[in-house]
This record gives C-alpha cells, structure tokens and sequence, in this order.
C-alpha cells in the first residue's frame, strides 16, 4: 500500500511536468502564431522564459503568457526582451496575474502615445509607467488593478489635453484619497 502511495505520486507529479511544459508549449506556438516570429526569436523568447521561471516567482508559462501580451500590444522581441522586467514587477508589486500587467502595460504605453519603433525608448518608457504606477499606489489609497483601469478610462483625453501620465495619476491619487470613485469621476 506505501508502494502504492509512492507510485501514485509520482505518476501524478510526472502528468504534472509534462502538463506544465504542454502548456508553456502551446503559449509558444501562439507567440508564433500571433507575431510570426522566426525560429531563433521564438527560441531566445523560449531561453528569457525559463531563465526567469528559475530566478522569480513566475513560471515560464505565467512568463511566456505576459511575453505572448506584449507582442499582441505591438512590442517587438526586442522590446518584449527589455520590457519583461518592468512588467514581472509591476505584476509583482500590484499582486497581478502576470499577463494582466502586460496588458495594462502595453495598453498604457500606446494610449499615452509612449509607445515607440525604438527599442531604448519603449523599454525606458515601460519602467517610466511602473515607476508612476508603483509610487502612485503606494503614496495613495489607489491600487495596480484599478489604477490601471483609470488610467484607461482617462489616457486619451489626457493626452490631447497635453497631461502626462504622472499628472494622471497624481489626479487620479488626490481623488482616491479623498474617497472618489477616480474610475467615475475620469469618464464623467
């Protein structure tokens, strides 16, 4: 019966492995699907995946998920590769699903116009947004989640308007703080 016990565990943990890395497979193929990456881009996607799994607390499959975002919001391997720091931690910081992060990440990006064909400056521009984002949070009553809906729900009028996303959120902070619903008050 302990045999038993042993066996069925292990059984259980190799159709978890192999279900893992099934998973983390297909995420790939749909980052080559979606992108048409060539084979060497998808591979140095595949290693930055792994390498992070090893040394965060995300999975390479929570990893390629926010890889397979970023690519649907326009970056580039190269981007992504730059971009893929600031995003693990604004996930982390906002207690986010990672592929959430990159999400708001990418569509924050291209609704403040901060989105560029240029490498250095997408990537500056990423780390700008979780900087903004991370000291908004944490300066006011206002969290990742929500703030990054606001930030949605106000970006193209404050950019027409000539607002940077600093002063966004630092409106959208004051209205938090003072027990307005910012999500309201920026589509009113």
């Amino acid at each position: 019966n302990d045999l038993q016990t042993v066996f069925g565990g292990v059984t259980d943990l190799a159709k978890d492995s192999v279900g893992i890395y099934v998973e983390f497979d297909r995420v790939m193929a749909n980052i080559k699907a979606t992108t048409g990456l060539t084979a060497g881009e998808l591979q140095t996607l595949s290693d930055k995946a792994s390498e992070l799994a090893k040394t965060t607390q995300y999975s390479s499959t929570e990893v390629a998920d926010s890889m397979l975002a970023l690519a649907k919001g326009g970056m580039s391997v190269e981007q992504i590769m730059g971009a893929i720091p600031s995003v693990l931690n604004l996930a982390t910081v906002g207690q986010l699903d990672l592929a959430d992060s990159a999400d708001y990440t990418t569509k924050i990006l291209n609704s403040f116009g901060l989105a560029s064909d240029d490498t250095a400056t997408t990537v500056a521009n990423t780390a700008r947004i979780v900087d903004v984002m991370t000291k908004a949070c944490n300066d006011s009553t206002l969290d990742v989640g929500a703030l990054a809906t606001y930030l949605g729900n106000c970006s193209g009028t404050g950019e027409l308007l000539g607002y940077t996303i600093e002063d966004v959120c630092s409106n959208l902070m004051v209205l938090s703080d003072n027990g307005l619903q910012a999500g309201k008050s920026t589509i009113s």
